[in-house]
């Protein structure tokens, strides 16, 4: 019997004890890397960071580490493209980057076709010369607040109508051409022959 109760006290105390190794490893927070643990090349991109790494968050750390993998893929025409795009970042003002991320969360619940036509509404502004895109721009600074508002009040009908033009042409072209295509088998006055009479075949000619 005191076998048994030593047996059963051990393992009370070792699933005791592996329980508090479970809890002690799932709330122990991520650990910081190492700049020496990236690598060559995550290194030289992340090199301004050098000096301020070992006080990063892991989560900092790995934001940048993701970063520095995608600069790494990056063609010089892409890269560039990022660098302008951080200088404008860093130019903004609290309340422009929030207007930015405000268009970006709209943007996402866009569907595939109106985010199409966005791309391709950028590639077109993108192709024009310099002097146009100045152009463009100078036009849009000129326009007052209401008038902005204006501006996307239309393009925001014009897209609608354009959505339910699509809708109506997808319904012609689907249930209707069905329908006409059953019509043509459907008895009628108009699918009967003009020389016979209703119900009859054509005449013979004797």
């Amino acid at each position: 019997m005191s076998s048994k109760r030593t047996m059963r006290g051990l393992c009370r105390v070792l699933l005791g004890l592996m329980a508090c190794v479970v809890i002690t490893l799932s709330s122990t927070p991520a650990m910081a890397e190492s700049y020496d643990d990236l690598t060559p090349q995550q290194q030289k991109v992340l090199a301004p960071y050098a000096d301020q790494w070992d006080g990063f968050t892991p989560e900092k750390q790995d934001k940048l580490k993701k970063g520095a993998d995608r600069w790494s893929q990056m063609t010089p025409n892409e890269r560039q493209t990022a660098t302008s795009r951080l200088k404008q970042w860093k130019s903004m003002s609290p309340k422009q980057r929030q207007n930015v991320r405000q268009r970006f969360q709209q943007y996402k619940q866009l569907g595939p076709q109106q985010k199409q036509r966005l791309r391709n509404a950028r590639q077109k502004y993108q192709g024009m010369s310099p002097e146009r895109q100045q152009q463009i721009k100078q036009r849009w600074q000129n326009m007052s607040p209401d008038q902005k508002q204006q501006f996307k009040d239309r393009m925001q009908n014009r897209q609608q109508r354009q959505n339910g033009q699509n809708g109506q042409n997808r319904w012609n072209n689907g249930p209707n051409r069905q329908n006409n295509g059953a019509g043509m088998h459907n008895s009628g006055p108009s699918s009967r022959p003009k020389n016979g009479g209703p119900g009859k075949g054509p005449r013979r000619h004797e």
